[in-house]
């Protein structure tokens, strides 16, 4: 996938916007920098929507052949607020147009 397509796609996804690509339903937050593959292993997250909030809970090692093998129980959820969260994630996704 074209470099903006595929930037513009993963913005959708951590906005909610799009729904992700894996089975697990979770979102990557970082892949092989060499090819972009989940299948190298990938950082996943779920975030979830509070109503004012997003949070990113439950990260884990994920591949997509796999599934998820291991959590990483010592990282805590992070909380974000919604309103400058989408703000952030909406005008770097703009830059792409």
């Amino acid at each position: 996938m074209e470099n903006r397509l595929y930037e513009r796609d993963h913005i959708e996804q951590l906005t909610l916007v799009r729904p992700s690509h894996l089975k697990t339903g979770r979102v990557c937050l970082y892949v092989c920098p060499e090819c972009g593959d989940i299948d190298c292993g990938a950082l996943t997250v779920d975030i979830a929507d509070n109503g004012d909030q997003l949070i990113w809970q439950l990260f884990a090692s994920e591949t997509d052949y796999k599934g998820i093998m291991g959590y990483y129980p010592d990282v805590q959820p992070i909380t974000f607020n919604k309103a400058d969260y989408m703000r952030t994630f909406m005008r770097l996704h703009q830059g792409l147009y």
